[in-house]
């Protein structure tokens, strides 16, 4: 049933979908639109029956164009769920879509004068594409506000009776999640298109992060977004994917098979207590050719089938840790990788440095 009301029904009825989700935060539970990611509509109506109060006392008032509350509740999971389906990249008849993804996720090649800017006819991606990895990396930018900012994860290397344990704290900052998701702001600094477009020849990881991601609403604020969902499913417009295919652009601005699979990574990835093991790697292995990583949190996040696993690696020394990478693998390279490994143990999950 296709339920056309004006737009504000739709912000009355939305009022009733953020009372749900601050039912869920009194409980530590993630909101609906979150869980939609990595479950079925069932399992969150499941979730949302024995968890809200607010959908117990209002599931069966009755709407003035029809319709009982528990049954626009299921057209919004609908829509969002089908969102995300059309959204999320798909595995293909054959290994040779995740194997083209995987293959982009390799850092960008560099000459002597720094790194080479791929042209536009490189894209390899239609407009609508383009734009469809864009708001895959929107939605991964709200996931980070929603499951990750301020929380850490707490895991701990036990070493032999004569030493100390060693802790491990996990954290993802802000100002590594342009990286994280798929965009080198050093190649970006260099990109002449990308200092046309935005009219500054330096902007901080931060800015671009903003920029990139800016909606043709004029919505500035990150964190506003969630309190447009409804909106932002009825238009889905990215002003970067407009610009990328002006006649002006002669550079592929980003790498959108990079970003879509890691921003597709990050979405399915957590949270964290879907964390499925810590480890420090054995002396002399790394991640990737140009990763310092030495320490890793690892998730069966399913991306693509043949690249189940995901990988978060973090570089840690007695003077500084910071998550510098994610990446994708096989199960057969995720055991290399994890060859003579200490393995760790996750103690809790903190937000704010309270457990929860």
């Amino acid at each position: 049933m296709d339920y056309n009301y004006n737009e504000e029904a739709l912000e009355y009825f939305y009022g009733f979908i953020n009372m749900i989700n601050e039912d869920f935060k009194a409980m530590n539970i993630y909101d609906m639109e979150y869980l939609l990611i990595n479950h079925s509509i069932e399992d969150v109506l499941n979730v949302i029956a024995s968890a809200s109060n607010t959908y117990k006392e209002f599931k069966d008032a009755e709407f003035e164009k029809g319709g009982t509350f528990e049954d626009i509740l299921l057209f919004y999971l609908t829509t969002v769920k089908n969102r995300y389906e059309d959204l999320l990249i798909k595995d293909g008849k054959s290994d040779k879509t995740a194997d083209k993804y995987y293959d982009n996720l390799k850092s960008p090649t560099r000459n002597s004068n720094g790194y080479i800017h791929e042209p536009k006819k490189d894209i390899g991606m239609i407009q609508s594409e383009v734009q469809k990895k864009l708001l895959l990396m929107r939605d991964a930018i709200l996931a980070y506000y929603k499951v990750y900012q301020n929380k850490q994860l707490i895991a701990v290397l036990s070493t032999n009776k004569a030493d100390k344990d060693e802790y491990i704290e996990f954290e993802i900052k802000e100002k590594q999640l342009l990286h994280l998701l798929g965009v080198t702001a050093n190649q970006l600094r260099t990109n002449p298109d990308f200092i046309r477009l935005t009219g500054k020849p330096y902007m901080k990881s931060e800015e671009i992060l903003e920029w990139i991601v800016r909606d043709v609403e004029g919505n500035n604020d990150l964190l506003q977004f969630n309190e447009d969902f409804i909106k932002r499913i009825k238009s889905n417009n990215i002003e970067l994917a407009q610009r990328q295919f002006d006649k002006e652009t002669q550079t592929s601005i980003l790498n959108y098979h990079k970003v879509g699979a890691k921003s597709q990574t990050f979405l399915k990835y957590g949270p964290y207590e879907k964390v499925n093991l810590v480890a420090k790697l054995a002396p002399g292995k790394r991640l990737t050719v140009n990763a310092n990583s030495n320490i890793v949190m690892a998730s069966f996040a399913e991306t693509f089938k043949k690249y189940p696993w995901a990988f978060f690696g973090m570089k840690k020394t007695p003077n500084e840790q910071y998550i510098e990478t994610l990446l994708i693998e096989t199960p057969d390279n995720k055991k290399e990788i994890m060859k003579g490994s200490q393995a760790g143990v996750i103690k809790e999950i903190r937000e704010g440095g309270k457990k929860l």
